[in-house]
């Protein structure tokens, strides 16, 4: 899989981002390339803060590292104000992706699950193994009761359909937008095969 997509060949690349709340939320991120009916997941994290400007200047950056051609941004909160601050960020950056604001009105734990479980269950969720190695490096900064929350491998492992059932969602919250997006694609690329069928 890694062979073929340092070869350029997948078909998308974009990134997600939950933008931190107030309190001790993160901002969340998740890259995803799309090959072949499976998600590859080259990166994923949180970064402490929201709006400041290290903090959109970092997305920018992991956006031009992966040359994503879209990103999509949760704009729940703030009005699109994010994405206002984002887009010069990422025009300075060298980043010509364009920004999708999603908004979700049905519970977060029960639309985090709607989405992953399906796509976990059918191993069409493949995440690079420095994911996992970055994902516990960058926890260790947090203080020891609230480290292991800040996990996305934690928040994966530990969410299920309760209100508030994680202490901290933003790095899952994120992964689910990313993996959201390529199934509406997938579907999206389905109708216009059935389409041509006709």
């Amino acid at each position: 899989m890694s062979s073929v997509l340092r070869h350029g060949e997948h078909q998308h690349r974009i990134m997600a981002i939950d933008p931190s709340g107030r309190g001790k939320d993160e901002t969340g991120y998740a890259v995803g390339y799309h090959l072949a009916g499976n998600i590859w997941c080259p990166s994923a994290g949180g970064l402490q803060g929201g709006y400041e400007p290290e903090t959109l200047e970092e997305l920018a950056m992991i956006a031009k590292k992966h040359q994503v051609k879209t990103i999509v941004v949760e704009s729940n909160f703030g009005d699109g104000m994010f994405s206002k601050l984002l887009e010069p960020v990422l025009l300075r950056c060298g980043v010509t992706a364009g920004i999708e604001e999603v908004r979700s009105s049905v519970m977060k734990e029960q639309r985090i699950l709607d989405v992953l479980e399906p796509v976990v269950s059918a191993h069409r969720l493949i995440v690079d193994p420095t994911v996992i190695e970055r994902d516990h490096e960058s926890i260790q900064k947090y203080e020891t009761q609230v480290r292991s929350h800040k996990s996305l491998f934690y928040q994966m492992t530990h969410i299920c359909r309760e209100k508030n059932a994680l202490r901290f969602d933003d790095r899952v919250d994120a992964l689910a937008m990313m993996v959201a997006h390529f199934v509406d694609l997938m579907a999206q690329d389905s109708q216009k095969v059935a389409d041509r069928q006709h």
